[in-house]
C-alpha cells in the first residue's frame, strides 16, 4: 500500500493540472515599431485551439489539453514560436518581424475561387449589414489625432531654421510609419463627443462635450475642435466607395469588386463564438483607388468583422507614401453592423524630398450605441454643437471619460510640442505659414493685407499701390473692421474702402454690415459676387481695359437659420462712371431725360434692394470667431435664389427694374468614374438699363483658366437680359490614364469641361448704346448672345508635378467677333490628393 502511495499522488498531481489548464495572455507588437498587431492568429502550437488578437494587439486563451508553446502568425510577419509552462496562468508577449517574402505579387490560378462564396454572400448582405440605414443610432466617440514631421533631408538638417530642433526628434512608437525613423510631434489632441444620425430625412449632429489639444502655432482650441470629432472620421466599408482623401475607394464588397480584387480565402477562425472567414485582398491593378489587406467576414451573417487595409503606393494619390486602416465592427441589434475602433496611420511624403513628410494618427472608438431612437427634427438643425466648457474640463475628467488609457508616448509627445512652441524659430516660421496661407500679417488686434493687392497696374491708375487692415478676434467679437487705401501713379487719385460687420448672434450666426467704397471696378470681375481668388482677381486687373469709377454704398444683414438654409437681405447705392481708355474702351449710353431729347452721358446712379435665399442640405461650417467657412453641403445640391428691386428717385435712384436669378450648383460623385461638378444658372432682368446694370458675362483674358469664367470669351463681350448656363467639370480621377504604363511613375489625371450660355439683350436695351459719345468717340460695342448659344469645351491634364493643370480649349460659336480665338491653352494650379 505505501509503495502505491507516490505512484497515486503523481496522478493526482497531474489530474489538478489538467483540471486547471493552461491560460496564456499577452500583446503582440511590430518589432520595429512598437505598435500593437490586431488580428493576428494566436494558438497553442499543434492544436486547434486558438483566437486572434483583439483591436489594441492583446490576446488570451486557455486549455486543458498538453501543451507546450503558443505560435503567432500574420501576413506579412514571420510565424513565431514561443515555449510556455503547462498548467499555469502566464504572460507571453510577441514582438513580430516582417516577411516581405509573403508579400509578393499575387498569381490567379483557374478553377472556382473558394473566396468568392463569401464575397458574394457580403454584397448580398451589404444592405442589410450596413448601419447607414438603421432609422436612427447615436453613439459616445472618443477620438485622438497625432501629427509629426519625418523625411527631413540631410541639407534641410542643416539649415539654420532646423539645427535648433534636430535634438527634439525622437523614434515616438505610435508616431512611426514603420521604418524607425525620427520623428517631430507637431499636434495632439483629443475629443469626446456624442454622435446622433436619423434616416428620414437623413440628418447628423455632434456634439462635443470635451476636446483639449496642443499644436505648434495653435492659438485656440475651440477652431480645432469642430475637425477634430467624429463628424470628420466616419469609414462604412458595407457601402459600394468608401471616401478617403476626398476620393473614391472601391469597397471589398462593392458591386464591381471581383472585377478590381483578387480575393484568396486564407483561414477560418472563432471571434465571439462564430465562425468568422480571414479573407486575403490584393488589388489587380496596383494603380487602381482600390485596398490590399486581410478582412474577416462573418459565417451566416456575411458581416464585416475586422478589416486591415492599405493603400498601395503605386495609386493615383499625391504625396502618399504609406495609408492603413484598421476597424472593427460589433452588431446593432439584429442586423447592421457599426465600427467601434478605427485606427488610421497616414505617412505623407513629396516625392522630391525637399519638403518634410507628415505622419497623422487617428484612432477613433465608438462605445454606448443606441439604435432606431431618433429625435425631434429641431435637434439635429444645428449639425455641429460645441459646448461651452468643452475645452474647460481637467485631468481628472480625461481619466475617467477616456476610451482608452494615456500612454506614456502621449506625454511625451505633450512635452516635446511644448518645448517645440517656445523656441523662436519656430514661432517665426509659424508667423510666415500663417501671412502665406491667410494672406493677411497680425499685428497685434489687426491684420495687415491681403498681399496680393500690394501692387496692381491697369490702363486707368497706371501702377497701383494699396494697404488694407481688418480687426481681429482679439480686439472683439462683436464687430470687424475692415479698409484699405490705394492710389494710381497715372490718374494719381487715392481710392479707399471702409466697412464694419457687427454680429447680432452666432448662434444662429447673424451678421449686420454696411460699406462705403470710392474705387475703379472691372465690370463682370471685381463687382460681382462670384469664387474667385486674390490672385485671380489682381492678375485680371493687370491687363483691364473695361474700367469704370465706382462710388457705392451698401448695407446688408445674414441670417442662418439652420444648417440648411439662410436668407441675406442687401441694399445697394452706387454711381457709375466711366472714362474712355487710349481707344481700348469707351462706354456711352443715352440717358433718360423728361425733354425727350436724346442726351448722351457715360455715368448713371442705381438703387437697388436685393432679397437672397439659399438651401443646402446640412451644410458645414467652420466657425473662427469673426469668420465662417462652408464646408460643403452633406448632399444634395446648394440652391440660391434671389430678386432684385431697383428704385428711381430713390436715394439718387435712375433706374426702375426687377431682376430674378437662380443658381445650383453640386458635385456629384460616380464611385471609379470620378466626379462630375457642374453649376447651373439663369437669369432675367425686367426694365430698360445700361448694359453693365445687366448680366455682363464673365470673360477672362488673362492666362490663368478660372472655373467661374468663360475662358475664351473676352471681357465685356456679352451682355443679357436674359440667360441661361451650364458650367460642368469631369474629373476622371486617374480612371483612363492608370490604364497607361508611363502614367504610373506621372500619375496624371484626365479632366473634361463644358461650358455655355443662352441668352439674349433685347432691342430696347440695345437702342440705349449709340455709336459716339457726346465728343464724337466711337462707343464701344456689345454683342448679343441673339438666343445663339456661346459654348466652350475644353481637356486637360491635371495633377502635373502634384499641383500643375492645362486647359486645352475650344470656343465653338460666335467665331465672327472681333479679337476673338477658337482655340487657347490656359494653366492653373491646384492641390489634390
Amino acid at each position: 500500500m505505501y509503495k502505491l502511495l507516490p505512484v497515486l499522488v503523481l496522478f493526482l498531481l497531474s489530474f489538478r493540472v489538467q483540471a486547471q489548464g493552461t491560460e496564456v495572455s499577452g500583446k503582440v507588437t511590430d518589432a520595429k515599431t512598437g505598435e500593437a498587431l490586431p488580428f493576428v492568429n494566436v494558438f497553442f502550437s499543434g492544436t486547434t485551439v486558438g483566437t486572434t488578437t483583439d483591436f489594441d494587439g492583446f490576446y488570451k486563451i486557455s486549455t486543458t489539453a498538453a501543451v507546450d508553446s503558443v505560435t503567432v502568425s500574420y501576413l506579412g510577419y514571420r510565424p513565431t514560436s514561443k515555449a510556455i509552462v503547462r498548467g499555469k496562468k502566464q504572460i507571453v508577449h510577441f514582438r513580430m518581424e516582417e516577411d516581405l517574402a509573403q508579400l509578393e505579387e499575387v498569381v490567379v490560378k483557374p478553377g472556382v475561387n473558394p473566396a468568392f462564396r463569401i464575397i458574394e454572400g457580403a454584397q448580398a448582405n451589404r444592405t442589410k449589414n450596413n448601419y447607414e440605414n438603421l432609422k436612427a443610432f447615436q453613439y459616445e466617440s472618443y477620438t485622438k489625432v497625432q501629427l509629426a514631421v519625418d523625411q527631413i533631408s540631410e541639407k534641410r538638417k542643416n539649415s539654420r531654421m532646423f539645427k535648433s530642433i534636430i535634438p527634439l526628434f525622437d523614434t515616438v512608437s505610435q508616431l512611426n510609419d514603420g521604418t524607425n525613423t525620427p520623428v517631430l510631434p507637431v499636434f495632439i489632441s483629443e475629443t469626446l463627443s456624442e454622435f446622433y444620425v436619423t434616416r428620414n430625412p437623413f440628418k447628423e449632429k455632434e456634439i462635443i462635450k470635451a476636446t483639449q489639444a496642443m499644436g505648434v502655432g495653435l492659438e485656440d482650441e475651440s477652431v480645432t475642435s469642430q475637425l477634430l470629432g467624429s463628424t470628420f472620421q466616419q469609414y462604412n466599408f458595407h457601402i459600394n466607395w468608401v471616401r478617403i482623401l476626398d476620393k473614391d475607394f472601391l469597397s471589398p464588397v462593392g458591386d464591381a469588386a471581383k472585377n478590381f480584387y483578387v480575393f484568396t480565402l486564407k483561414d477560418s477562425v472563432m471571434i465571439d463564438g462564430v465562425k468568422t472567414y480571414q479573407i486575403e485582398v490584393n488589388p489587380k491593378r496596383k494603380g487602381d483607388l482600390v485596398f490590399t489587406g486581410t478582412m474577416w467576414i462573418a459565417d451566416s451573417s456575411f458581416a464585416i468583422r475586422r478589416l486591415q487595409f492599405f493603400v498601395d503606393k503605386a495609386a493615383n494619390l499625391n504625396f502618399l507614401d504609406q495609408f492603413k486602416i484598421q476597424q472593427e465592427y460589433s452588431p446593432a441589434g439584429d442586423d447592421a453592423w457599426l465600427p467601434v475602433k478605427t485606427r488610421i496611420l497616414i505617412n505623407l511624403d513629396e516625392p522630391s524630398g525637399t519638403t518634410p513628410g507628415m505622419v497623422a494618427l487617428f484612432y477613433v472608438s465608438n462605445k454606448d450605441i443606441v439604435i432606431n431612437q431618433p429625435k425631434e427634427a429641431r435637434f439635429y438643425e444645428d449639425k455641429l454643437e460645441v459646448r461651452e466648457d468643452a475645452t474647460e474640463q481637467n485631468d481628472q475628467f480625461w481619466e475617467e471619460r477616456r476610451h482608452e488609457q494615456q500612454t506614456e508616448g502621449d506625454k511625451k509627445i505633450a512635452h516635446m510640442i511644448d518645448t517645440l512652441n517656445n523656441l523662436p524659430v519656430v514661432k517665426t516660421w509659424v508667423e510666415w505659414v500663417n501671412i502665406i496661407v491667410s494672406g493677411y500679417k497680425r499685428v497685434g488686434k489687426v491684420d495687415i493685407g491681403p498681399y496680393a493687392f500690394l501692387y496692381g497696374y491697369n490702363a486707368l491708375e497706371g501702377h497701383r499701390f494699396r494697404i488694407g487692415f481688418r480687426t481681429n478676434y482679439l480686439l472683439t467679437e462683436k464687430f470687424v473692421w475692415k479698409g484699405y487705401v490705394a492710389y494710381g501713379t497715372y490718374d494719381q487719385r487715392f481710392k479707399y474702402m471702409a466697412e464694419m460687420e457687427w454680429f447680432l448672434s452666432k448662434k444662429p450666426w447673424t451678421v449686420m454690415g454696411i460699406r462705403h467704397r470710392d474705387d475703379v471696378d472691372q465690370i463682370g470681375v471685381t463687382d460681382q459676387s462670384y469664387d474667385q481668388s486674390n490672385l485671380f482677381t489682381s492678375l485680371a486687373l493687370f491687363q483691364a481695359s473695361q474700367l469704370n469709377r465706382s462710388f457705392e454704398q451698401m448695407f446688408w444683414i445674414k441670417r442662418q437659420h439652420n444648417s440648411s438654409w439662410s436668407n441675406r437681405i442687401t441694399a445697394h447705392a452706387k454711381n457709375f462712371r466711366f472714362e474712355p481708355i487710349g481707344g481700348r474702351f469707351n462706354f456711352a449710353f443715352f440717358e433718360n431725360n423728361t425733354t425727350g431729347q436724346e442726351i448722351i452721358s457715360n455715368d448713371f446712379r442705381i438703387f437697388s434692394v436685393t432679397f437672397e435665399t439659399r438651401f443646402a442640405y446640412q451644410e458645414q461650417f467652420l466657425v473662427n470667431h469673426n469668420e465662417r467657412y462652408s464646408l460643403g453641403a452633406r448632399r444634395g445640391p446648394a440652391v440660391t435664389l434671389s430678386y432684385t428691386k431697383g428704385f428711381d428717385n430713390v436715394l439718387g435712384g435712375e433706374y426702375n427694374y426687377d431682376r430674378l436669378n437662380l443658381n445650383i450648383s453640386q458635385r456629384v460623385r460616380m464611385g471609379r468614374f470620378g466626379d462630375g461638378d457642374y453649376i447651373l444658372s439663369g437669369g432675367k432682368v425686367f426694365g430698360v438699363l445700361p448694359y453693365p446694370i445687366l448680366d455682363v458675362q464673365r470673360g477672362n483674358q488673362s492666362f490663368i483658366a478660372n472655373r467661374s469664367t468663360y475662358n475664351l470669351m473676352r471681357l465685356f463681350e456679352f451682355a443679357c437680359d436674359e440667360y441661361a448656363a451650364l458650367n460642368y467639370e469631369h474629373h476622371f480621377n486617374g480612371f483612363l490614364l492608370n490604364r497607361l504604363p508611363f502614367n504610373k511613375r506621372l500619375k496624371w489625371r484626365f479632366f473634361l469641361t463644358a461650358k455655355g450660355v443662352w441668352g439674349n439683350i433685347s432691342d430696347e436695351n440695345l437702342k440705349l448704346l449709340p455709336q459716339t459719345d457726346e465728343l464724337g468717340v466711337p462707343v464701344t460695342q456689345i454683342y448679343s448672345l441673339n438666343r445663339e448659344p456661346y459654348v466652350e469645351v475644353g481637356y486637360g491634364i491635371e495633377n502635373i508635378f502634384s499641383f500643375g493643370r492645362i486647359d486645352f480649349i475650344h470656343r465653338l460659336t460666335h467665331l465672327n467677333n472681333m479679337n476673338v480665338s477658337p482655340f487657347g491653352v490656359k494653366l492653373s494650379m491646384q492641390f489634390s490628393f
